[in-house]
């Protein structure tokens, strides 16, 4: 299970993000991807399966007899996602009496639902990133 650590946090661009501090985000779901603004709430570590190449004594890679090199597995205590708070749902739909009919109506109000996020693929940027930084990249 993941834990979550509220610490500053270095993205892809080298930006240092600070928990409490506004950002903007790229969530997917449902083949959607959607920029948000939130506010960042910190990482979560777990344990990271990685494999490495095999080195000898001497720094070399080690190779099997068809010339490939051989790989070692382990584990390592990473971030795997990163959660952003306070992010706007929308307005918040609800039954409401009816004083007129005495019926129930299902309405819109004026309350905002907010939510959390948490975004596996780490896709969170300081809320004064520029468009030119993002250029060239997929969501």
């Amino acid at each position: 299970m993941a834990e979550l650590v509220v610490e500053p946090w270095t993205n892809e661009f080298g930006q240092v993000i600070n928990p409490g501090e506004e950002v903007i985000f790229a969530g997917t779901s449902w083949k959607q991807t959607s920029i948000r603004k939130g506010v960042f709430g910190g990482v979560h570590y777990g344990l990271v399966y990685k494999s490495r190449e095999v080195k000898d004594a001497d720094g070399n890679v080690v190779r099997h007899s068809n010339g490939y090199p051989k790989h070692e597995s382990y584990t390592e205590r990473d971030v795997v996602s990163v959660r952003v708070e306070k992010v706007n749902r929308g307005h918040v739909w609800g039954y409401v009496n009816n004083p007129e009919t005495g019926k129930k109506e299902y309405k819109l109000s004026d309350e905002i639902h907010y939510g959390v996020s948490t975004l596996p693929l780490k896709r969170v940027y300081k809320l004064n990133t520029s468009m030119v930084d993002l250029a060239g990249m997929s969501f």
